[in-house]
């Protein structure tokens, strides 16, 4: 007989091949969604897939699907990169941040520029850059 957690399974007992209602078939197992854990939902199979490798929690299978990253990658219009683009900087949360309006670059924080939008130049006070 099937697991309680299987609607139907094939040989051994727990390796579900569907679920009940509410239930989600997540690598023959019953779940009650997908969410992290690197899967999502299909809604077209009805089942849970993989994410992509740099993707820790995603929305789809591809590279351009993920909603937070695998360290130590971070995340950026829905991508996960290795270095911020130009603009941007890393966060402790693993998300690209935009720098100050100012800042053509910035470290670390918005406000701690590294390079200035033209035609404003860098200052620093207490080791953060600014723009003026």
């Amino acid at each position: 007989p099937c697991s309680p957690v299987c609607l139907t399974c094939s040989g051994v007992s727990n390796s579900c091949t569907s679920c009940p209602s509410g239930y989600i078939l997540a690598s023959s197992t019953c779940v009650s969604n997908c969410s992290g854990n690197g899967l999502y939902y299909n809604s077209t199979t009805r089942d849970c897939n993989k994410c992509s490798v740099t993707c820790y929690s995603c929305s789809g299978p591809t590279t351009s699907n993920c909603l937070s990253c695998t360290a130590p990658l971070q995340l950026y219009a829905g991508s996960c990169l290795s270095t911020c683009p130009f603009g941007y900087y890393p966060t402790p949360t693993q998300i690209c941040q935009p720098c100050g309006p100012t800042c053509a670059s910035c470290s670390g924080s918005a406000l701690n520029c590294t390079l200035c939008s033209s035609p404003l130049s860098l200052q620093y006070s207490n080791n953060i850059g600014s723009c003026v």
